[in-house]
């Protein structure tokens, strides 16, 4: 079901898109946010414009190059005539086949149009954390019949907002994260590796010591899905830790798993997970500490690995502020319960406790 089935719509039915961006917040979460939209827009065939103009440029860091974004749209009066669509790419050429049924269109109903070249008119505006259109300043005042006719999209994490759209997304989230929900309205085929790295990356640092809350928690684990290369990550997120603390914090987070069935994450870590970073058993402790304070601060969570003697027991730490989560977890292994957390252990290996524990809570 589409969370925001009124912005979805407005996007797909106006082409030139104008983003504008509060001057006066520049941090590289903010800048992800923008150029995470701004990129996904260009994506779905949309003319984008930007303000400030300079706000993507010379920056610190970026997961895609903008600069070399462009596209061309063609446009296909009745659709209706295609079935399927195929393209032939080389270093010379790139061929566009699409298989037609019945009659072709004819030349006159299609259209191809190169954005930077076409018209300068402006049919929807997305704010990104701007608290009112006048802390635009002369821009606004420059361009005020824009802003008039234009349908007005508000996103921003400032309570405080006027709510001077038509629609106002106004949550105390990360822009990131709001932008990432909007991005999610449209087919799942927009997200690539560079929009997920730029999405994480602006949900993440803002958090800074606020607890995880589910959903962005969800979020996160969704866009690694689409991550193979985790150094930037680690080099912006984890710029304090030691080389091993980053590596720990890579082996725990690729092996996380969040999902409806149970109430917490889990980090299941097989013998090979810590084998292949040249990591041991006596590195756990270090890694959990790290991983469920920094920077996720996680208030509960499930670690599980494999016992270094045997493949066929399984040792485990569960942190929860909730009792009843700590007392179900004792009723089936033993353990010793120290204030929010349980160390336990169990002859069985390291999947059959993980998809018992599984049926145990989503039961």
């Amino acid at each position: 079901m589409e969370e925001f089935p009124e912005i979805k719509k407005l996007i797909e039915e106006n082409r030139s898109i104008l983003i504008c961006a509060n001057p006066s917040r520049s941090s590289l979460d903010v800048i992800l946010a923008v150029s995470s939209l701004f990129y996904t827009l260009k994506k779905i065939g949309k003319v984008v414009k930007l303000y400030p103009e300079n706000f993507l440029t010379n920056k610190p860091f970026f997961p895609f190059p903008l600069k070399e974004l462009k596209n061309l749209i063609l446009t296909f009066k009745n659709p209706s005539f295609f079935s399927e669509i195929y393209y032939k790419k080389t270093n010379d050429t790139m061929e566009l086949c699409l298989l037609a049924k019945g009659k072709l269109p004819k030349p006159e109903n299609i259209s191809i149009l190169i954005p930077e070249e076409g018209s300068q008119d402006i049919h929807l505006v997305i704010t990104v954390g701007v608290p009112s259109l006048e802390s635009l300043g002369d821009f606004y005042e420059r361009n005020f019949k824009t802003f008039f006719n234009a349908p007005i999209i508000n996103l921003d994490n400032n309570l405080d907002n006027r709510e001077f759209g038509k629609i106002n997304l106004i949550e105390d989230y990360p822009l990131a994260f709001l932008v990432c929900r909007l991005i999610r309205q449209f087919p799942i085929e927009i997200l690539d590796r560079y929009l997920a790295k730029s999405l994480f990356l602006g949900i993440l640092l803002p958090l800074q010591e606020k607890k995880m809350q589910e959903n962005l928690l969800e979020t996160l684990c969704f866009l690694k899905k689409y991550i193979t290369d985790f150094k930037d990550i680690k080099e912006t997120i984890l710029q304090d830790f030691s080389s091993k603390e980053k590596t720990l914090f890579e082996v725990f987070w690729r092996a996380m798993e969040y999902t409806s069935k149970t109430p917490f994450p889990i980090v299941a870590l097989k013998k090979q997970n810590l084998g292949e970073f040249q990591l041991q058993e006596k590195d756990l402790p270090l890694g959990i500490r790290l991983f469920r304070e920094r920077p996720l601060f996680l208030p509960s969570i499930l670690f599980m690995w494999e016992s270094h003697a045997s493949s066929n027991s399984t040792k485990g730490i569960l942190y929860s502020p909730q009792e009843k989560h700590l007392i179900e977890l004792l009723r089936t292994f033993s353990g010793i319960k120290d204030k929010e957390r349980i160390f336990f252990s169990t002859k069985k290996d390291l999947t059959s406790t993980k998809n018992l524990i599984l049926g145990m809570f989503h039961g």
